[in-house]
């Protein structure tokens, strides 16, 4: 067989799995036709079932950034798996979830959200079977209403992502303990944000050492958070850590570090310790 008749083969494949021939998932998508996608797909993984086609294709269209055409392929899934009629309510969730971030990638934010919103109710259901999911749905619902400024409906669903990270995906907490602690300082609850604040700091400074970047930020946001809420003593060990990390000949990064660590020290009743700087 040669490259054409291969293409044509594939092609034809992953027309077979939708009813109308795919002919939806095409227009949505903006392909001509399945050959169009078949040339994206690797010789090595021909052989594959087209389902599992379908999935790989989805995935590397992501991957690339053309989530209007991945959204599309999932939304041609998630038609397949209402027509058989015996899946679970749950896993047609995953899918919608799926696709409702995908949309929102592609800027129809509205209706992605929606989707999101919708998916996860249904996953909450089955909370032991879906922990990680749930987890992940709600760290992207949580980012769709951060950017519409959502922040008491962001807060809710950076904790739900927050505690089942810990668990599933520690690797992501600290990130979003640091998207929790924001939400709450944009609800003027700088109490409430010193808890995930220092959580990101502890997180990232165990993660990638003391001199990372992302480390003295942290560092940083929970010193000055401490500093708002009059805990200087508690804000001299994070805002000693950005101090020593930005180290000398940093200019006005290390002079800034300098200062606020000065004031703190101050304020805690250690004077002598802040004219040493």
């Amino acid at each position: 067989m040669n490259e054409g008749e291969a293409l044509s083969n594939l092609a034809d494949r992953l027309e077979t799995l939708f009813s109308d021939g795919g002919a939806r998932v095409l227009q949505e998508a903006g392909a001509p036709d399945w050959e169009a996608f078949a040339r994206l797909i690797p010789v090595t993984a021909h052989s594959d079932d087209a389902a599992t086609l379908v999935l790989r294709l989805r995935d590397m269209l992501s991957s690339k950034g053309q989530f209007r055409a991945a959204a599309a392929l999932t939304r041609g899934i998630l038609a397949r798996l209402q027509a058989a009629g015996d899946v679970k309510p749950s896993l047609q969730a995953d899918v919608r979830g799926l696709l409702g971030w995908l949309m929102w990638c592609d800027g129809r934010r509205e209706e992605g959200a929606r989707l999101m919103g919708r998916a996860l109710d249904v996953l909450k259901s089955e909370p032991e079977v879906w922990a990680a999911r749930i987890g992940a749905l709600s760290a992207q619902l949580a980012l769709a209403r951060v950017r519409s400024k959502r922040w008491g409906d962001a807060e809710a669903l950076l904790r739900a992502a927050v505690d089942a990270s810990r668990s599933h995906a520690p690797d992501t907490t600290a990130v979003l303990s640091a998207q929790l602690a924001e939400a709450l300082v944009q609800q003027g609850r700088l109490g409430d944000a010193c808890g995930p604040a220092r959580e990101a700091w502890a997180l990232q400074l165990d993660q990638e050492g003391p001199d990372a970047t992302s480390t003295v930020v942290r560092a940083r946001v929970y010193g000055k958070l401490l500093i708002r809420t009059g805990r200087h003593a508690q804000a001299i060990a994070p805002l000693q850590q950005v101090y020593q990390s930005l180290g000398a000949g940093r200019g006005e990064a290390t002079a800034d570090a300098a200062f606020d660590l000065g004031v703190t020290l101050d304020k805690a009743g250690q004077p002598e310790a802040a004219l040493r700087l």
